[in-house]
């Protein structure tokens, strides 16, 4: 049996589902696209043990959404860097990411809030002009 067989049939019947159900992940299809794509690549490298698995499409689907997940955080990061940091208005960061500004704005307040949770009390409280 080759190493790929069955692979092209398994993603040709799951490909379409995954798109689906990563598109409410990511916000966006281009991005949804992207993760299961890389998904898929890495699939293909493990084929040969995936195909034994009961419901292969699941571990694609695990990989997806930890690809999703790293890429917002690393989305979050960039949008915090270059409007805190760097100082470009919302609407530069949004052109700059290729984003809309309504999710630039989301992703800046999720920054704010996970910043503020990794921050300690005793530090944010003994910063001058507080």
């Amino acid at each position: 049996m080759a190493d790929t067989e069955g692979f092209e049939e398994f993603y040709t019947a799951t490909v379409r589902r995954l798109l689906g159900q990563l598109f409410p992940v990511t916000g966006d299809l281009h991005e949804a696209e992207e993760v299961v794509q890389e998904a898929f690549a890495r699939a293909s490298v493990h084929w040969p043990r995936l195909r034994d698995y009961d419901v292969p499409e699941a571990w694609v689907r695990r990989v997806a959404m930890n690809l999703a997940a790293d890429r917002g955080r690393r989305l979050q990061r960039q949008a915090i860097v270059l409007h805190h940091l760097v100082d470009l208005p919302v609407e530069q960061v949004a052109a700059t990411l290729g984003a809309r500004t309504g999710t630039v704005k989301s992703w800046l307040a999720r920054g704010r809030r996970t910043l503020a949770r990794s921050v300690p009390a005793s530090w944010a409280s003994s910063r001058p002009g507080r």
